[in-house]
């Protein structure tokens, strides 16, 4: 078999697989994913600033793919939603074997690298929700691939598709968006061709696209609360890891200002039970009438006086979800039980339970349901990405993906509880570290 042939049948059968998983049915639009359909149809309706549901903790990205198919496929939007985020899932597959082939000029490895990210059973679950991850990892994947373009022959052209993929990856998911700074730093002190006076101008255009594509939503803000910023969503992040006992710190409320400002507002006693759920906190105050900017303006203050007087105890917490980031296991629900409940209004639902039953019982045997597992995983991740780092010739790379994991994981653990959702975004440049690192033939490619 030539080497056309394999890659053609390695690409049917991945794409076999994923149609299986379309056809079982879709998880349910609830929770998350009701909130993104309602703001996709807003898009759709062209209210793309929101101007009727002025929130600020989402940003435009998701919802305008969602409003895409909305608008243009009706009542079979959601159907085609599904479809479209899985040949995201296989793009995203193609994209990292490519990667993985430029830097070892191996067919072998660039082979191993699809097998392996097309095993990636929970990231094909995903795919089947309405839920950012799938558009996510498809562009920063596409972004990290463009970095490494760069940083192998810095050019102006470059710079901008650099600057353009984080532009669009901030867009889908905010937590992205202090990257720039490494990357584009990176690629002015390592980049490989030209001065770096050159280089440094070639970036400066990288980070002008990018803004130019990031503005809008921060004007948009200033027109609606009065402030730019892109989101504002720390204080309902930091709440749960602030106040909640497991994985957060279970630290008290405050008796300052805010604390009582809080407990004020809601007229709640300070030992009642939902002071500790975040969105329980967030709808009594919206229920006040307080603007959901000052929401989370309020919830962040009370959280920073918190942790100021248990440093120590929130540290520590913050530590054991680090750790858990990279050990943590999915959740079955909703993510493969199929539809058991209505389609979103006006949408046209499918289900087959032959499928569903066999993708349940798949889901049992997957390895990510260990924690074992995935601690082993992190460490041989580990492992290739600091054999990247010694080779000379991949080692700014190398210290590029060891940041972003880095930065990934440990703004995660600051503010999230642990979830494999977090995690799952990184897996195909994990699966690069992996390969690169373990090939003996890497070799820098202009």
């Amino acid at each position: 078999m030539n080497s056309r042939s394999r890659w053609a049948l390695l690409l049917c059968l991945h794409v076999s697989m994923l149609a299986a998983l379309v056809l079982s049915g879709p998880a349910d639009v609830v929770m998350d994913a009701a909130g993104y359909w309602k703001l996709g149809q807003l898009c759709a309706d062209g209210n793309f600033a929101w101007a009727n549901d002025p929130i600020a903790y989402r940003t435009p990205g998701y919802p305008a793919f969602l409003g895409l198919w909305q608008a243009v496929a009706g009542s079979q939007a959601w159907l085609v939603t599904v479809i479209v985020q899985h040949v995201l899932l296989v793009l995203t597959t193609v994209i990292t074997a490519w990667l993985v082939w430029r830097i070892t000029h191996s067919e072998r490895w660039a082979m191993a690298a699809y097998t392996v990210a097309a095993l990636g059973m929970v990231r094909a679950w995903f795919a089947q929700t309405l839920l950012t991850e799938t558009l996510f990892i498809f562009v920063i994947t596409l972004h990290v691939a463009c970095l490494w373009a760069c940083l192998n022959r810095t050019t102006v052209r470059r710079c901008a598709a650099v600057g353009a993929t984080l532009g669009l990856s901030i867009l889908v998911r905010p937590v992205v968006q202090l990257w720039w700074l490494p990357a584009f730093a990176l690629i002015t002190i390592a980049g490989t061709s030209g001065s770096v006076r050159s280089r440094l101008r070639a970036s400066t255009v990288g980070v002008v696209v990018m803004s130019v594509i990031v503005m809008p939503w921060f004007v948009r803000n200033r027109a609606v609360f009065g402030e730019y910023f892109l989101t504002q969503f720390v204080g309902r992040n930091l709440w749960i890891v602030t106040f909640q006992d497991g994985s957060g710190a279970g630290l008290e409320i405050p008796q300052t200002e805010a604390g009582q400002q809080l407990l004020s507002t809601t007229e709640w006693p300070v030992h009642n039970p939902e002071l500790r759920a975040t969105w329980s906190v967030s709808d009594r105050l919206a229920e006040t009438g307080m603007p959901d900017d000052d929401i989370d303006r309020l919830m962040k203050r009370v959280c920073f006086d918190a942790i100021r007087a248990g440093p120590i105890k929130f540290g520590k917490a913050a530590f054991r979800r680090l750790v858990n980031f990279w050990r943590c296991v999915p959740d079955p629900y909703p993510y493969i039980a199929g539809p058991n409940g209505p389609p979103p209004a006006g949408q046209v639902g499918w289900s087959n339970a032959t499928l569903t039953d066999l993708e349940t019982s798949i889901y049992q045997l997957v390895p990510q349901r260990s924690l074992k597992w995935n601690a082993f995983v992190a460490m041989l991740v580990l492992t290739g990405t600091s054999m990247m780092i010694v080779r000379p010739d991949t080692r700014w790379f190398g210290v590029s993906l060891l940041l972003f994991f880095g930065m990934m994981s440990g703004l995660t653990a600051l503010v999230e509880i642990p979830n494999v959702r977090y995690r799952l975004v990184l897996e195909p440049l994990m699966v690069v570290a992996l390969c690169c690192g373990a090939s003996s033939r890497c070799a820098k490619v202009s």
